[in-house]
């Protein structure tokens, strides 16, 4: 009997490193390297203000291709669309402000690929903003190999990083979003939720990585719903609120590793709280690598 258990943890454990291990593996991807095709800096294009000269630049991005440069302006507005195959990098101070009652979200990605934001400062104007679909950036339908990277969320009143989980036949996939501060907001930093239907999930392939959470006031919270092949690793949660839910939130979710997290003063119920769903009752196995860290 004890022999058979021994080796029945020996080949539990052989099958929490296999899915691990390809669960990373899964997790890595590339980016192109061509965006230097054509490099574009938006002081160089008409408008009657900053944001209309940055999105006459983003429409310029050629098919194959382009790296903006944004100066360090603010550039208030909304509903700027996303093309593929671009990077869009701050210099120290650009901002990208949500407009005062703007209904759309500031950045809108919706059935692109191959795109990197990186370095920018993006402004959620809560004082000026309230209509819930306001968000920061929005990941819509069919998108895929995304990297939000190095950026700062302030000062937002709905989610700042949201996707679409209506009913689609398109999937989003390689979200990475990696060594982003968010702070003084009141929603969910990021809040990631997919579509489920006939044994198929319509968002997969999510990575959140090394992201700092201060001060998120109403609902300070990693969520991801609907999901396959996620991990949420190396994040600091700090002096954030979600009364009525959990910092690390996963729900109806498949092949989910949670890995070295740190939640610290904060008022949520949980500091990782996994939800079940009628929809979907999370399947596969969830790692918890180590032991994440709450105080």
């Amino acid at each position: 009997m004890k022999k058979y258990l021994i080796r029945s943890i020996v080949i539990f454990l052989a099958i929490l490193l296999a899915h691990t291990n390809s669960l990373r593996e899964i997790l890595k991807n590339s980016y192109p390297t061509n965006y230097e095709t054509k490099i574009i800096n938006p002081d160089n294009y008409p408008g009657t203000n900053d944001f209309e000269k940055l999105k006459n630049a983003i429409c310029d991005v050629p098919p194959e291709g382009a790296l903006i440069i944004v100066p360090p302006k603010v550039y208030e507005g909304s509903n700027l669309d996303i093309p593929s195959n671009v990077q869009i990098i701050g210099t120290q101070g650009a901002t990208f402000k949500l407009s005062s009652n703007a209904t759309d979200p500031f950045l809108i990605i919706k059935g692109k690929s191959n795109i990197i934001i990186k370095n920018i400062i993006f402004n959620g104007n809560r004082e000026g903003v309230s209509y819930s679909t306001s968000f920061l950036i929005f990941i819509d339908h069919g998108s895929s190999n995304i990297l939000i990277f190095n950026n700062t969320f302030r000062n937002f009143k709905n989610i700042a990083i949201a996707s679409n989980y209506s009913k689609t036949s398109k999937a989003t996939s390689f979200i990475k979003i990696y060594n982003n501060f968010f702070y003084d907001g009141e929603n969910a930093p990021i809040l990631l939720r997919g579509y489920y239907e006939n044994e198929t999930f319509f968002l997969r392939s999510i990575d959140i990585r090394q992201n700092v959470l201060h001060n998120v006031l109403v609902n300070g919270k990693i969520g991801v719903a609907f999901a396959s092949k996620v991990n949420i690793s190396s994040n600091l949660i700090l002096f954030s609120e979600a009364s009525l839910s959990g910092n690390i939130v996963i729900r109806g979710c498949e092949n989910v590793l949670i890995y070295n997290n740190t939640v610290a003063y904060s008022k949520a119920i949980a500091g990782i709280l996994i939800e079940t769903s009628l929809i979907f009752p999370n399947r596969g196995i969830f790692v918890i690598e180590k032991k994440s860290n709450f105080k």
